[in-house]
This record gives C-alpha cells, structure tokens and sequence, in this order.
C-alpha cells in the first residue's frame, strides 16, 4: 500500500500479485492487484484478479470502499480514470476495461454511471458473476427511515 500511496505502481503490482501468491484466499490482496495493474493500465489482468477477489469475497462490493483514497496522488488517479475510461469507450462493448470502469465507478460513488456501464457490459456478458454482483451493488434500493417508527 505505501509503494501503491507512494505512486510507485509496478512496485505495488509486484508485491500484491506475491501476497496473492502466498495466501490464495486473500481477497484483499487481489483487490489491490487489480488497483495496481489498472494505474499500469493493464485491464485484462486486473479484471481476473477482481474476478478472483469476488469469487472469494463476493460480499465486498457492498462495501463502502473508495479507490480514491489509496491514491497519494489524486492527479494519479484522474489520469487514471480517464485512460480507463477512454479505453473503455474506445474498445467493443463487454469489454475487460468497460467492466473495470463500472467497477471504478461504483468504487468512487459514481453509482448511477457504474450501473449504466455495468448494465451495458451485461448485454454482452449476460452470465457474467462478476457483473452479475457488481450491478447488484450498484443498484441497491434506497429504502427511507421511517422517523417515526422508533419513539
């Protein structure tokens, strides 16, 4: 994390893919892997690592997680962002990059854009578990307090 804080990526990617290596049910360590190979711009590979994280973990997209705050340098993340984003739009639909961009979204609170990217990839991944699951966080039902209920 401090290698990944620090802007240093293929440091990060490199120790994460280890503590992967070591512990096979880490999810934790997968989630990072994926943070890292996406700031290296290597989608493919950071998509089977989230695959595996959620296979393991499927409870975690429900978190309130932010990707953002991993990054010591925000400008890092923007620059980020925005090639994944570019190479989502860029690329056929279902693509690795449109799912990690749903992904991204969801993890930035950009639900309703991570849902309408996430609903598009389905389209085209329709079995999809990862897909699957992140849509279902991303369109979680808002259910209003009742004030009331408890005087």
């Amino acid at each position: 994390l401090a290698a990944f804080y620090a802007g240093d990526y293929s440091t990060s990617a490199r120790l994460f893919m280890h503590a992967a290596s070591i512990n096979q049910g880490d999810a934790a360590s997968r989630i990072h892997t994926a943070h890292a190979l996406t700031a290296l711009g290597r989608y493919d590979e950071a998509v089977k690592f989230l695959r595996r994280a959620v296979q393991l973990q499927p409870r975690f997209v429900m978190l309130p997680l932010d990707i953002r705050k991993d990054y010591g340098r925000s400008d890092d993340f923007e620059e980020h962002y925005a090639r994944l984003q570019s190479a989502a739009n860029g690329s056929p639909a279902g693509n690795n990059a449109q799912v990690l961009l749903g992904y991204y979204q969801l993890f930035t609170n950009k639900t309703a854009a991570a849902a309408k990217t996430l609903r598009a990839a389905a389209k085209h991944r329709p079995r999809d578990e990862l897909v699957g699951r992140l849509i279902g966080a991303a369109v979680v039902p808002v259910y209003p307090t009742d004030q009331g209920a408890h005087k």
